[in-house]
């Protein structure tokens, strides 16, 4: 016997030989607030104190921050230095608990009770609550018995907060739910005639509890009171009819319609079949080339397993394309926890994707499961809504793990959810079922492709180690072919496996062209058929979005925007959303970014067949793009001359939205930059030749702001000899012009001249003086880039006479900015600055804000040409402004440079690390290679002086 004088402040015990035990505190939360050792209470404190202890034990073993414990106790408005008294309650509390192995840990995070949660009693109601619901019937009745003793009263006492309201409301809902399910487990086990009385109080208290109406009724129908049952059934149906307005559910709506029948499935449970307690041991054989997937695996186990993160008649969804591998990870999880569902597993192909089979009703679903729990044919009840009552009531309070493979819809799964919490159910499928996850709480577990490391690993485990790592050049390029599709994976293994002499560069090959890759991915049977799985998916959305994805399939580039769809099909957003989603949802198409949607790559190859001709397709979106590119090439350029050429390729096009703000532009050709390319290439190789010529111009502005240099060359090379192949002298010129450029700012100044030389022929000949003078401007460019500033002002000078003579106010003002360049790098800043003044004047009457900043950042390198260093400063400063403002990064960080290298020549070494820190970032992010020479001069500015001949970078 302890000592009476120890109840309240001390732990030890005497145990059998004299040495002391600790016996753990009994933390009561079912009534009013208290601890108990032994049956003997322990001094906890005041009523506040006794709070702050409740707002822990709720948590016990979990951190609850101190601002949360703050608001459980003390609600929204707590007293002025509450975090203080909280502090001061812990420190009282821990002195009170510590003596009985129950200790307050202070956290990072906040405050932990550091007990064992079933020292609690909710969390003990919890535990005996589950206990009864999965456990036999003799021990599920004590376990709830047992749960519903520990109830003493209001939970939390007389705790008046938001947090108390919600938590004492939240653990009724379980004690009525656990009173209800204690009801059904008499009821089932044949205590009609004893709840009789009890079940008459509850009802008349509670008269819009339709589950506690329909146990009286049940009750009363056993007892031979049949005409009592319709009568409180009638009663009922008044009382929810007047004052709520509503009808009876269909759960009280079935039992009526039984008893009016004598349904014999409401009788007594016949003792064949209710007491037999078969146990399935139905999964499938385990894949045995599983490989990773282990963050989807404990996913799984958070959703499914008891403890983890799933709440009652936990359920868990496996969603991906056809090919994923979802059977394969299913199985995998099912294998390895079978051992934790003692009650046995069940399986069911409802084969909702089968191309051999249609989809299995659930009606036949459920008299399979009824067969594997041990139900004879001549048990099973007649009619569809008994067979699911009857299966529903033997697993209820099993632990049984429920495999739900390939399903097509929710209405074909709802029928066979278990609905109790001892049983888990593990479905796959290739939509995310979005009514089990709205309507009954179902975990969705997207499943994407794996990555190469993944498969070359399910390689490895068909092939064995050696045979990859033999040939790991072929072995990449198939992995590349598969791309990361399991089902593709594993037909390409079964392949080789078969043919072992074959080498793995001959199977490479057969998959290297994209037209036949979906030949080399057909094993000529149904389910290991690629192509096979894809038309299933597709059979099983509606015609309007089957169409839909066939058009996708064409559309160039690796994905496709909203507004692109919407030109493609020519419908509304309203009207076009819905097919977008039930293809989302099918997997077949992927939004991987807001309004942005793209396919797997053989997805697509199935698409493109499936789609039939894709001319009509392809010219649609050519004409889209090209239109889309030119009027966004406006905005950026609102001063830009338009070729007759250009117009040419786009008299078709229809833009879905014509971009006018150059902030948009920009913003457009970097959502679309590799659609773009792509469109070329695509036009190139279907001699779309005006096309080329539209696209190439419309993407010229802005691959030039951002310094995208390569991809300009490319593009200027398709344009030349998409005009070749016109025979169009005038588009050639430009195009070579073009291409001149773009090799100038890569620094290939041979390659530059000689197409110059060849574009000013051509501009002679075809009688274009306004072409001959950009040809002379970018002469003039292209000999400053190498310091000739004398010979480039020759080219400018012959420019600025046939600007002018042309009436070109653009190409005038261009040029005088470049002759005061050149003026100022031969050390004649007042030139320069006169001829930058007379281009400023220009550029702002035509509104030309990008020509401005050119102007403005040339005035800059005049006034530090003349020492001017503040007027020097100030012009950098407004051109990097304006810069910005039209979105020319590549000009920007060019201007910072030389701002930079002025503020470091004054001194402001800090303001002048800055700029060129801002000219690297830039630079980096353009992928520019100045960036590294930025930072590498960077890391010299305290050792050396501003390194020579940076202010004349252009």
């Amino acid at each position: 016997m302890p000592d009476s004088g120890r109840a309240a402040g001390g732990g030890d015990w005497a145990g059998r030989e004299g040495e002391p035990i600790t016996v753990p505190a009994d933390f009561r939360l079912l009534g009013e607030i208290d601890v108990s050792v032994g049956g003997r209470p322990v001094d906890i404190g005041h009523t506040k104190q006794r709070y702050v202890l409740a707002a822990l034990a709720v948590e016990a073993g979990r951190c609850v921050p101190a601002g949360s414990l703050i608001e459980r106790v003390w609600g929204a408005d707590p007293p002025r230095r509450a975090r203080e008294t909280t502090r001061a309650y812990l420190c009282k509390l821990r002195q009170a608990l510590e003596p009985w192995d129950a200790m307050i840990i202070r956290q990072a995070a906040g405050y932990l009770l550091a007990v064992d949660p079933l020292s609690v009693d909710v969390h003990r109601f919890r535990h005996l609550v589950a206990t009864g619901r999965c456990g036999a019937e003799a021990t599920a009745q004590e376990a709830y018995a047992a749960a519903l003793r520990l109830w003493r009263g209001q939970p939390l006492g007389a705790l008046d907060t938001p947090w108390a309201a919600q938590m004492r409301a939240e653990l009724d809902r379980e004690r009525q739910a656990a009173e209800r399910d204690h009801i059904d487990l008499l009821l089932a086990g044949g205590g009609h005639a004893e709840l009789l009385a009890p079940l008459t109080a509850r009802a008349a208290a509670d008269p819009f509890d339709e589950r506690l109406a329909g146990q009286l009724i049940l009750a009363l129908y056993r007892s031979d009171r049949r005409a009592d049952a319709l009568a409180h059934y009638q009663r009922v149906r008044r009382q929810l009819a007047d004052e709520l307005g509503i009808d009876p559910g269909p759960s009280l709506r079935r039992l009526h319609e039984g008893i009016l029948r004598t349904d014999t499935s409401l009788a007594a449970p016949r003792t064949g079949v209710t007491r037999q307690r078969a146990t399935p041991q139905q999964l499938p054989s385990l894949p045995a080339a599983f490989t990773g997937r282990s963050d989807v695996l404990s996913r799984l186990d958070a959703v499914l397993l008891p403890g983890g993160s799933g709440r009652a008649g936990r359920v868990a969804v496996i969603h991906g394309p056809g090919g994923v591998g979802k059977t394969w990870l299913a199985l995998r999880w099912a294998h390895d926890n079978a051992q934790r569902f003692t009650d046995g597993q069940l399986y069911v192909n409802l084969r909702g994707f089968d191309p051999g089979r249609d989809p299995l009703t659930s009606e036949a679903a459920v008299r399979g499961l009824l067969y594997g729990l041990g139900v004879t044919a001549a048990a099973v009840p007649p009619d569809p809504d008994s067979q699911v009552a009857l299966y529903r009531s033997l697993v209820a309070g099993r632990r049984i793990l429920l495999v739900l493979d390939d399903a097509r819809t929710s209405s074909q799964v709802e029928p066979l959810l278990p609905g109790a919490a001892s049983c888990a159910t593990l479905i796959t499928g290739r939509t995310g079922l979005a009514d089990l996850v709205a309507g009954h709480s179902a975990r969705p577990v997207p499943l994407a492709v794996i990555d190469e490391a993944e498969s070359a690993q399910v390689l490895a485990g068909h092939l064995g180690a050696a045979r990859i790592a033999g040939e790991p050049g072929a072995t990449a390029e198939l992995i590349r072919h598969c791309a990361g599709l399991p089902l593709a994976l594993g037909i390409v293994a079964g392949r080789a496996a078969l043919a072992p002499e074959l080498p793995l560069a001959a199977l490479a090959a057969d998959l290297r062209e994209s037209s036949a890759r979906l030949d080399g991915l057909d094993t000529g049977g149904l389910r290991g058929n690629l192509r096979a799985v894809l038309a299933a998916s597709v059979a099983a959305v509606r015609p309007e979005a089957a169409e839909l994805f066939g058009r996708l399939g064409a559309a160039p580039g690796p994905d496709i925007a909203l507004a692109a769809v919407r030109s493609l099909i020519g419908l509304s957003r309203a009207e076009l959303m819905p097919s977008l989603r039930e293809l989302i949802d099918a997997h077949l198409l992927q939004e991987h970014q807001p309004g942005r949607y793209r396919m797997h790559d053989l997805v697509r190859l199935y698409a493109v067949e499936a789609g039939g001709d894709p001319v009509p397709v392809r010219d649609r979106m050519l004409a889209y793009y090209a239109g889309t590119a030119l009027t966004a090439d406006r905005a950026l350029d609102p001063t830009r001359d338009r070729p007759g050429h250009a117009d040419a390729g786009s008299t078709a096009a229809e833009p879905a939205r014509v971009v006018t703000d150059p902030l948009d532009a920009v913003v457009w050709f970097e959502h679309e930059h590799q659609v773009l390319l792509s469109c070329v290439a695509q036009a190139a190789e279907c001699g779309a030749d005006r096309q080329v010529l539209a696209l190439v111009w419309g993407m010229t502005t802005y691959l030039e702001r951002r310094g995208r240099w390569h991809d300009r060359a490319a593009l200027q090379q398709a344009a030349v000899l998409a005009a070749v192949r016109l025979g169009d002298r005038g588009a050639e010129a430009d195009a070579r012009r073009g291409l001149a450029m773009a090799h100038i700012w890569l620094n290939a100044y041979d390659r530059a001249a000689g197409e110059l030389d060849t574009a000013r022929e051509l501009f002679r000949a075809v009688g274009d003086p306004i072409g001959l003078a950009g040809a002379h401007r970018t002469t003039a460019r292209m000999l400053g880039r190498q310091d000739r500033h004398a010979d480039a002002l020759v080219h400018d000078e012959h420019a600025l006479t046939l600007f002018r003579a042309g009436h070109h106010r653009v190409g005038q003002a261009t040029v005088l900015n470049a002759i005061g360049w050149h003026h100022a790098h031969l050390g004649r800043p007042e030139a320069a600055i006169e001829n930058c003044r007379q281009a400023l004047a220009i550029h702002e009457q035509l509104g030309n804000r990008f020509g401005r900043a050119l102007t403005l950042d040339t005035l800059g390198m005049a006034h530090h040409v003349r020492a001017d260093h503040g007027d020097a400063l100030t012009c950098f400063g407004h051109a990097v402004a304006a810069f910005r403002s039209c979105g020319d990064r590549y000009q920007e960080a060019d201007t910072l440079r030389r701002l930079g290298a002025v503020l470091l020549e004054t001194g402001a070494v800090q303001d002048g690390c800055a700029a060129w820190r801002r000219a690297a970032v830039i630079l980096g992010d353009l992928g520019h290679p100045d960036a590294e020479v930025v930072r590498r001069q960077l890391g010299e500015v305290t050792v050396a002086p501003v390194p020579a001949g940076l202010l004349s970078a252009s």
